[in-house]
This record gives C-alpha cells, sequence and structure tokens, in this order.
C-alpha cells in the first residue's frame, strides 16, 4: 500500500478510536476521572512494552532522553486529565470541536517558541476559532446558576488541555525517538501521576459496577489504539493532512451525542461549531495545498540543476 494512503487511513481510524474512547469516558462517569486516566495509562504502558518487544525492540530507556521524555508525558497528562475532566460538564461533541483547534495553536506555539512563520490564513484561523469558542459558551451565559459556572469551567478546562496538547504535539516533533518509545513514555507518566490523585478516590472505585469499569476498558483500548494509530500516521503523511483527516472524529462524537447520549444541541451552539470547523477546515486545506506546492517548487528546482549540471558537463 502506498504510505500516503496508509497514513491517510491510519489518521482515519485514529479519529475515529478517539471518538470511541472520548464516548466511553462520558459512559463511565459513575468511575473517578482519576482511576480512569490510570486503567488507560496502565493498558497503555502494557501495550507498548509488548509491541515493542514484540516488533521494534527498541531502547526504551534513553538516559540522554529520558527528562525530555518525562517532560512530553507531563504535557499529555495535562491533556488527557483535563479532557476527561471536561468531558463530565460539557457535551462530547463541543468538546471534540474545541480541541479540533489544536493545529492552530500548534502553529502559534511554534511562532513563539521557535520563531517559525505562520500565514495570514492561520492567523485568521485562529481569530474565527476564538470566536467560535465564544458562539459556543454563549448560551451558558444567558442564565449564569450553579451548573451553568460548572459547564462554563469544563469549556476553560478543554481549552487549556488544547493548548497543553498543541505543545505537545511541538515537542514529539522535535524528540528523535521511535513513535512507541513516545506512548510509553506517556503511559509510565500517566500511570504515576494519575496513581496519586486515586488513592483518595480508591474507595469510590470499589463501589462502581463492572458495567462501569466495562466501559473504562473500552476507554483504553480506543484511546491506546488511537494513539499508536495517530503517532505512526504522522511519520508517513504530513501534519498538515494529518490536522485535516484527524477531525473526522467531530461528525462521528455529534452522532454519538444525538444517537447514544440523547443530548439536545442549541441553535446558537450548532453555529458555534461550524465556525470552528470552517476555520480549521480551510486552514488545513490550504496547509496542505501550500506543502504541496512548495514541494513541486523545490523539484522543479532540482531537475533544473541537475539539467544545468548535465549541459555545462
Amino acid at each position: 500500500m502506498n504510505p500516503k494512503v496508509k497514513g491517510f487511513l491510519l489518521t482515519a481510524f485514529s479519529g475515529c478510536c478517539f471518538a470511541c474512547a472520548s464516548l466511553f469516558v462520558k459512559l463511565a462517569t459513575n468511575v473517578p476521572i482519576s482511576l480512569v486516566v490510570l486503567a488507560r495509562a496502565i493498558f497503555q504502558t502494557l501495550s507498548a512494552v509488548i509491541l515493542n518487544t514484540i516488533f521494534w525492540r527498541n531502547k526504551l530507556f534513553d538516559s540522554v532522553l529520558v527528562f525530555i521524555l518525562i517532560a512530553f508525558g507531563l504535557l499529555c497528562f495535562l491533556t488527557i486529565y483535563g479532557i476527561y475532566l471536561a468531558f463530565q460538564t460539557i457535551p462530547l461533541g463541543e468538546a471534540t470541536v474545541i480541541l479540533s483547534t489544536t493545529p492552530i495553536f500548534v502553529s502559534i506555539l511554534d511562532k513563539v517558541i521557535y520563531r517559525t512563520s505562520i500565514s495570514i490564513p492561520t492567523v485568521i484561523s485562529a481569530v474565527l476559532c476564538c470566536l467560535g469558542v465564544v458562539v459556543l459558551c454563549v448560551p451558558k451565559f444567558t442564565l449564569l446558576h450553579h451548573h451553568n459556572i460548572i459547564t462554563l469551567l469544563g469549556y476553560g478546562v478543554i481549552t487549556f488541555s488544547t493548548i497543553c496538547q498543541a505543545a505537545s504535539f511541538i515537542q514529539a516533533k522535535h524528540i528523535d525517538a521511535h513513535y512507541v518509545v513516545l506512548v510509553f513514555y506517556l503511559g509510565v507518566t500517566n500511570m504515576i501521576l494519575s496513581f496519586i490523585l486515586a488513592i483518595p478516590d480508591f474507595a469510590v472505585g470499589l463501589s462502581c459496577s463492572a458495567l462501569d469499569y466495562l466501559w473504562v476498558f473500552f476507554v483504553s483500548i480506543f484511546a491506546v489504539a488511537g494513539s499508536l494509530g495517530l503517532n505512526y500516521g504522522l511519520q508517513l503523511e504530513k501534519a498538515a493532512v494529518v490536522a485535516l483527516v484527524r477531525n473526522i472524529d467531530i461528525p462521528v462524537a455529534y452522532i454519538f451525542d444525538v444517537a447514544v447520549l440523547h443530548h439536545e444541541f442549541n441553535l446558537i451552539s450548532i453555529l458555534g461549531g461550524v465556525i470552528i470547523v470552517i476555520a480549521i477546515g480551510g486552514s488545513s486545506i490550504y496547509n496542505v495545498y501550500y506543502e504541496r506546492n512548495k514541494e513541486d517548487i523545490e523539484m522543479a528546482k532540482s531537475i533544473s540543476q541537475q539539467d544545468l549540471i548535465k549541459y555545462s558537463e
């Protein structure tokens, strides 16, 4: 199979997996978040060790990169814990739409940290995304009672998690390690931190039903499958293409919201989601064509230089 087609399919697969994992987080509301993250981390660490032993045999403990990899795991922990916490208070579809703004934050943080260039369409997309998030929150401002204040905090948490996710993407991009090593350190760091946070919640966890823990098991399976698919896809396809295809989880999440969770949407909230999707889609499509044209120009220059050398000889 063509590597780019394979990368495209893996990215689409990972988006569907993450949407399924998000659904099961919503269904496992009786289980404390710390225990959900702990279960996912244990499953992820074991999966990374087993897969690495069977297929790749990479060196998992590297004294040179260990502190960078732990910092990467910490960013991922803040991302995952925040996302799962936000799922407790806001609709799955709206949370997924806000998470889809990650590529915009990647461009902004890349500009701030590494002084890379940022295009005008990306700036416009960032402004539209901020507008979309505000529109999503508008219905919650109409009646500021206790429930809506908690919901607004959920929007704040998911936005913070999106920024942390963008930072982890940038860090992963600059770490010279196999993707299964990144998944391993993500699992280990999450396992240690979530275990500390879970200590007060173990008593509550004992009272949860077998069905609750079945949902947690499915969270772990789909989250790890999505993580492996996404990281592998990033090695086969351009980040711009991955960012575009990865958003397949948005319609899947909205379908789950309506069909499984029976959530009713406010028209203003839908408008906010549409604004964000248009902004992200437009920016991603621009980046895909920009990269393609850039490659064509570089290839043409290379051919011209080769012809020049040939004729000069």
